[in-house]
């Protein structure tokens, strides 16, 4: 099994558009607010050739704050198995990604931590 890289991040707080001045501000990142399912804000923002994507914003449930990291792998499932039995515990349903590229899912590690894993279709 080869590794799976850190595709995306999530910083996320209880006031999602003050959070997202602050890193625009501080890191001068050009976020871009876009609706997204579960969110009361979420601010996105692009890859380049040397970056991973983000966001920074508030979901409409979930403890605050929050860092979560996304894991791209090949296949959702078996990778949801595979953490489970390393210990960890899935966290919410599976859900599609904006645009039909791909599935996600969140998982809690065995520390409580919670990561978000990800699948996208060819």
């Amino acid at each position: 099994m080869s590794p799976a890289p850190v595709t995306h991040f999530e910083i996320l707080g209880t006031d999602g558009a003050s959070l997202a001045c602050f890193y625009r501000d501080s890191f001068g990142w050009p976020l871009h607010s876009v609706p997204m399912a579960g969110y009361d804000h979420y601010a996105y923002l692009p890859a380049t050739n040397r970056t991973i994507g983000g966001a920074v914003g508030s979901p409409s449930s979930a403890a605050l704050p929050a860092v979560v990291v996304y894991v791209e792998v090949p296949d959702l499932t078996a990778a949801i198995d595979r953490a489970v039995a390393a210990g960890g515990r899935p966290d919410g349903n599976v859900t599609a990604l904006p645009g039909g590229e791909g599935t996600y899912a969140h998982l809690l590690d065995p520390a409580g931590n919670r990561i978000g894993i990800m699948s996208r279709h060819p």
